[in-house]
């Protein structure tokens, strides 16, 4: 898994600094078919949203998957899937 391309916007209210962002997780598997990537994309799915996940200066307000897309590339057994996550921070 590598981590890729992300983006950050402003998030913020009245008396509170936030941003939201959006960051792309790439998987990669060379195992045969789409299982393994798959696989891995659900469990990380499920760590991300149940998991205890601390930002330091920040409280998580909101953590979601977005969108995946899963391609085989032209070496024959590379599966990629981006998957992408929408998050929103604020000041405690």
């Amino acid at each position: 898994m590598t981590i890729g391309d992300s983006t950050e916007l402003s998030y913020n209210t009245l008396d509170k600094t936030g941003k939201e962002m959006t960051i792309t997780l790439h998987i990669w598997s060379q195992r045969r078919g789409k299982q393994e990537a798959l696989g891995i994309l659900n469990r990380l799915n499920f760590l991300l949203e149940y998991g205890a996940i601390t930002i330091t200066g920040y409280a998580l307000t909101f953590l979601r998957f977005d969108t995946a897309d899963t391609f085989v590339l032209e070496d024959g057994p590379t599966i990629h899937v981006p998957a992408r996550y929408r998050i929103k921070v604020r000041e405690p």
